[in-house]
């Protein structure tokens, strides 16, 4: 089944997860073709992948988070950060999550400005959104789930450059704020 492509298979995929036994799915050999078939369908299942962020088995999310990276479709930047908000989620998950938005490029970009610049949110979440900003401006991508899957050994998952300048002007905003510069000396050499 995993080569047959059809998004009519997504909730069959992520179905048979539950039946493997599974508790965490991002580094499962039985899980990685299933998100590899995900990331792979076309059209993407986005709406059903969205759906199952709020699965209660943890493998299925953590399966729609790392396949939402992958398929990079800007409407999973907000379900996805507010995953990263909810200070009831473990530290593995909102790792991901934070992955996954590091990849998901340019429709990322609004909500995690507007997240930048909402000095009532903590500093923490504060500084790992410009990270992952960062990554977006520079094109760093993330860590590459999926390379073992595709016979890669390249542990970064590549994206272009997200040049636009809202970045910047967030970035340089919030840079003001002695409690997030250390963020930015954290990638010196990579903004010269």
């Amino acid at each position: 089944l995993y080569r047959i492509r059809d998004p009519r298979l997504a909730p069959v995929f992520l179905e048979s997860v539950r039946g493997l036994g599974i508790r965490r799915c991002y580094n499962a050999d039985e899980a990685l073709p299933l998100i590899a078939a995900l990331v792979e369908m076309e059209p993407p299942p986005v709406d059903v992948l969205i759906n199952a962020l709020r699965d209660g088995n943890q493998c299925v999310r953590d399966m729609a988070i790392l396949a939402l990276g992958y398929i990079g479709d800007g409407r999973a930047a907000e379900p996805l950060i507010e995953i990263l908000l909810d200070p009831n989620v473990d530290d593995m998950t909102k790792e991901l999550v934070e992955n996954s938005l590091k990849i998901l490029g340019e429709g990322a970009v609004d909500p995690l400005i507007r997240i930048l610049r909402d000095k009532k949110r903590g500093i923490e979440i504060r500084k790992v959104v410009a990270h992952i900003l960062i990554h977006l401006w520079l094109g760093l991508g993330g860590e590459h789930y999926l390379a073992e899957y595709y016979g890669g050994d390249w542990e970064v998952f590549q994206i272009p450059p997200v040049p636009d300048f809202r970045i910047v002007d967030a970035l340089l905003e919030a840079l003001r704020e002695k409690e997030i510069q250390d963020v930015f000396l954290e990638h010196g050499p990579s903004l010269e």
